[in-house]
């Protein structure tokens, strides 16, 4: 297996709006696809992790593991000095000292992984069993176009791939209300919905309307 990153100049006119597609076989037979947007550089994002072992979902009689894994691509003209933040939800759990990353460098590591690129970044312990959710700060004095997935091994052994969104915190929060244009329950299916403060304040819990 080879990875690596992809990056699409346009010499003229706007650019298009990019997806890329990761499609996983395992003994030829098709398990998992997922669509994951472009993402434009930046210099400080937050993105939602949920990392477990032994998870019970929905409807299942066998647990499954769950991790989030990052990706991220410094394509600035010079190196990066780069800060992760890992917080729960009383606050932050795991960072350190700024980590460097030279210029058209990709790094890609699971959550559990992290350390291997910041060493000082210590994840509790008990983070997978007990904690599980929370959000991982990635900000950096260069911008860094980074990425997110969820795994989920299931019962079967199969690794089924879903996209997290990433948040650029140097944008201006929306008023507006979210859109969710489709959620399913019954005959197999749930849907979770999955709200990130990106600001420094306090937000009020939402009403959500299902119709």
């Amino acid at each position: 297996m080879q990875t690596g990153y992809a990056a699409l100049t346009v010499p003229r006119g706007s650019g298009p709006y990019g997806t890329a597609v990761f499609s996983l076989t395992q003994d030829n037979v098709v398990v998992s696809e997922c669509g994951v947007p472009a993402s434009p550089p930046g210099n400080s994002v937050r993105l939602f992790v949920d990392n477990g072992t032994r998870v019970m979902m929905p409807s299942a009689g066998a647990p499954v593991d769950i991790l989030t894994g990052i990706a991220l691509v410094n394509r600035g003209t010079g190196s990066a000095n780069i800060i992760f933040i890992l917080r729960g939800r009383a606050g932050p759990l795991a960072g350190g000292r700024p980590r460097y990353a030279g210029r058209r460098t990709h790094r890609a590591r699971f959550l559990n992984q992290l350390q291997e690129l910041a060493p000082d970044f210590a994840l509790p312990a008990d983070f997978s069993t007990i904690t599980r959710f929370g959000t991982l700060d990635v900000a950096a004095d260069q911008p860094l176009s980074v990425l997110a997935l969820r795994m989920t091994v299931n019962q079967r052994g199969n690794t089924l791939f879903t996209s997290v969104p990433v948040a650029d915190l140097t944008k201006t929060p929306s008023t507006l209300p979210l859109y969710f244009p489709q959620i399913t329950d019954g005959d197999g299916y749930t849907t979770s919905i999955i709200l990130l403060n990106t600001t420094t304040n306090s937000e009020r819990n939402p009403a959500l309307l299902r119709r």
